[in-house]
């Protein structure tokens, strides 16, 4: 399995760009730099339940210890967003940015992490630490367009969310780059990268949201 061909896929609002430029890092939210002002897209029930859930493989912590990426884009989450379903804030895609690295940049990094055969928080997830776990992911479930529950397959919406969640923080050198909804948010999210000096590109990728 080639480590650089798999892509880890974080989803944030435009406005918490500029302070991750700033600090020059993705933190997670019990990091001691954490932005003040950092706005959070998802469920806020989930995010509360999260953070109390404790990870039982080394380096331990709980998942608020860690920065979490999904193995695929197009999540359940994103589309709650988008339609305001399940308590979530509605946003216009246009507002939610996809920020993108590789499991391989992760581990060039130095960076410690864990990863889910699906949703973190489903009680049928299991989790890994090392390489020989990848087997379990199941990238067509990942990297499908559609994953709503049928009889057939009641379980894809949990698989289709498999997650990777990285210790603490990530230096901004390990993010490839960026995605967006629009060719207008692209330019905008240019400015900003040339502004700070970095080497990461944008890219329009529609087939990436609803």
């Amino acid at each position: 399995m080639d480590l650089n061909k798999i892509l880890l896929y974080r989803i944030t609002h435009i406005k918490n760009l500029d302070y991750i430029f700033d600090i020059g890092k993705l933190t997670c939210p019990n990091h001691p730099e954490k932005d003040p002002n950092y706005i959070n897209i998802g469920d806020s029930i989930l995010i509360q339940s999260r953070s109390n859930k404790q990870i039982y493989l080394s380096p331990y912590g709980s998942f608020n210890d860690y920065v979490s990426f999904y193995f695929g884009p197009r999540s359940p989450m994103l589309y709650n967003i988008w339609k305001g379903y399940n308590g979530v804030i509605q946003r216009p895609q246009d507002d939610i940015i996809y920020i993108i690295t590789s499991f391989s940049n992760v581990k060039d990094c130095g960076k410690q992490f864990v990863f889910f055969d699906g949703h973190g928080y489903n009680h049928l997830s299991e989790c890994y630490n090392n390489d020989s776990g990848l087997k379990e992911i199941d990238f067509k479930a990942v990297n499908s367009e559609f994953w709503y529950e049928t009889e057939e397959d009641p379980d894809i919406k949990r698989r289709k969310q498999a997650e990777l969640l990285v210790f603490s923080e990530l230096p901004i050198q390990c993010i490839i780059g960026l995605g967006c909804y629009s060719e207008e948010v692209r330019l905008e999210i240019i400015k900003k990268i040339s502004k700070k000096n970095l080497n990461f590109v944008c890219n329009v990728r529609k087939d990436w949201y609803y």
